[in-house]
């Protein structure tokens, strides 16, 4: 691209009847993006008419904005020579920078004209303690801040029975849990099966490593709160062996059972992953007995399903959890941003 700007026939660059005052216009302190933009595309195309032209204004106009700009940077921006004017090192410097504030400009716009369009509002997400879904978490976080910057997003660590509770009440938006039983008034989708197994203190290894159901009955149990999600599931599970289990305490988490076991108050139940990872640093022991198998939902109340926010966490959900993506409907598929 040239940097010589020629002179129209017996035009100057710079229109004689301006008269601002230097000291004014660099007192003013305010650049006009319009000015900016003259000597952007003066500089790009070699030539004032030519420029004048592309912006869609007059040469008088283009040369006016030239002077303005001179004047309030109180140095000049281009120089004469035999052959026509060129821009000087100030002027090249300065046009460069110009262009990269104008396209900073430009994106700020944009960014105002999707922020207009965007949807905004809370949305509250309970979980129960689950590795698979804490892994995917932060990317569903980093997605909204990408495409829906006005969305606010809270997290609460819940357990199964505190999540489905909370959508139905209305205290949170939508949840991950798992459930042996199905709600009629909530949209469920499975997203995994999760396995459960029977645990031991570590001390207890050689008194059920070979134990029948019938004789692990007969030992303590720790147990979770009655009517919890994982308090059905294990009473699911005991009725199939048709025993009956002796609870030598209850407690309200899962986390809360796991800590008891490995302090030798008794046998549990717990999900596989968890207890592999207790088993490696020895305070688990695994009873090699049938495991469990149940399944892991994402849920929202039913009557939310057309809600927007509802929709754009489901899209959310699908793009960081992949597993979740044949499970959620086309509907609350809404077109990415």
């Amino acid at each position: 691209m040239p940097n010589t700007i020629h002179q129209d026939e017996g035009r100057p660059i710079v229109n004689s009847n301006d008269h601002d005052s230097p000291a004014e216009s660099r007192a003013s302190g305010v650049l006009n993006l319009t000015h900016l933009r003259t000597l952007v595309a003066v500089v790009q195309e070699g030539h004032l008419t030519r420029a004048a032209e592309r912006l869609r204004i007059s040469q008088p106009a283009a040369s006016h904005h030239l002077r303005s700009l001179e004047q309030q940077f109180g140095l000049p921006l281009f120089t004469r020579t035999p052959r026509g004017v060129v821009p000087t090192a100030a002027g090249l410097q300065l046009s460069e920078q110009a262009a990269r504030l104008l396209a900073s400009s430009l994106e700020l716009l944009s960014t105002a004209s999707e922020l207009r369009g965007s949807a905004s509002g809370r949305i509250a997400i309970g979980t129960i303690e689950d590795p698979s879904v804490h892994a995917a978490l932060p990317s569903l976080v980093k997605w909204f801040h990408e495409h829906y910057p006005l969305i606010e997003l809270s997290i609460e660590s819940r357990n199964s029975s505190s999540v489905r509770q909370g959508i139905l009440t209305g205290e949170i938006n939508a949840g991950f849990y798992v459930s042996c039983t199905n709600e009629a008034n909530l949209r469920e989708y499975e997203i995994g099966q999760r396995e459960l197994v029977v645990v031991a203190p570590q001390s207890w290894r050689e008194r059920v490593a070979t134990a029948t159901w019938p004789e692990l009955a007969k030992l303590p149990w720790v147990m979770t709160t009655t009517g919890s999600a994982h308090s059905e599931i294990t009473a699911q599970l005991f009725r199939s062996h048709n025993i009956t289990i002796r609870p030598a305490l209850e407690v309200n988490t899962e986390r809360l059972l796991r800590a008891m076991v490995s302090q030798g108050v008794g046998l549990g139940f717990t999900r596989r992953e968890f207890a592999e990872a207790e088993q490696a640093r020895g305070a688990f022991f695994i009873v090699p007995i049938s495991v469990h198998r149940t399944t892991m939902h994402f849920a929202y109340a039913r009557s939310a399903e057309t809600d927007p926010l509802i929709q754009i966490l489901s899209r959310g959900l699908a793009t960081v959890l992949p597993v979740a993506e044949r499970l959620i409907p086309s509907t609350a598929k809404p077109a990415e941003k």
